[in-house]
């Protein structure tokens, strides 16, 4: 490989480089600003939206809630952040 040639390969890697550490501070970027956007909500709507989220992945076809289960989940989340639950 000649010297040009040689040349052209480091200028191409390093513009990879370049492009691929522009993407990655794009995408860290936009995280924290999703982070912050939950930093000041209160706990249970950030448990809300995990829960939602967890649903939209999940495939389920049935579930059955028994009134022990449902009462014993109420119990806790209306304590959560009490330090009771």
């Amino acid at each position: 490989m000649g010297g040009a040639a040689a040349e052209r390969t480091r200028l191409k890697g390093l513009a990879k480089a370049e492009t691929v550490r522009a993407i990655g501070e794009a995408k860290a970027a936009g995280e924290q600003k999703r982070l912050d956007a939950y930093r000041d909500l209160p706990q249970m709507a950030i448990l809300a939206l995990a829960v939602q989220e967890l649903a939209t992945q999940l495939k389920i076809e049935h579930l059955t809630v028994t009134p022990d289960m449902f009462g014993a989940l109420l119990e806790k989340v209306a304590h959560l952040g009490t330090g009771k639950a």
